[in-house]
């Protein structure tokens, strides 16, 4: 179990090096290898005795990097899982509403998506402009959507062309 525990660091230190370098994908590898020996090492424990806790709460930032590292390599669905994880253990954490947000927008669920950047901002007033940022884009999108949608009812429907009011 020590053994298993010394890696931890090294892990994230390695997850990291591959991050900056651009590697997302083999950081990503890294950040599970941890996640799984944390769980594993969880395990071993009582749930909720102290012990357990803090390997529980040691699973966050691994969580985070491993959203961060598939939100750049467009794995939505891994990001949102692992964000929900983390928020599950931490429900304010700033960086899991952003990086859900993110994914929702990308995945085309923009209700979701403000719900989780507005929340982020509340908890995080630093990140208001870049949060403003993501809300004009999503604000941007939906009316491309619409506005392709309008077109293409136009199209199909051709009794209706002239009609602006659709």
């Amino acid at each position: 179990m020590e053994e298993k525990l010394k890696r931890v660091p090294e892990w994230r230190e390695k997850g990291n090096l591959l991050f900056k370098q651009g590697q997302h994908s083999k950081a990503a590898e890294i950040y599970a290898q941890a996640l799984g020996c944390l769980e594993q090492l969880c395990l071993r424990e009582k749930p909720r005795d102290t012990e357990w806790v803090k390997l529980d709460r040691m699973k966050i930032p691994f969580l985070l990097n491993y959203a961060e590292s598939k939100l750049l390599v467009e794995e939505y669905y891994q990001v949102i899982t692992h964000t929900m994880t983390a928020l599950e253990k931490d429900p304010n954490n700033v960086k899991a509403l952003y990086r859900r947000g993110k994914a929702d927008a990308a995945l085309w669920n923009p209700d979701e998506a403000v719900v989780d950047f507005k929340r982020a901002a509340e908890f995080d007033p630093s990140l208001k402009k870049c949060i403003n940022k993501e809300l004009k884009k999503l604000e941007e999108e939906t009316y491309r959507k619409l506005e392709n949608d309008k077109a293409k009812y136009r199209h199909s429907f051709p009794q209706y062309r002239n009609n602006t009011s659709i």
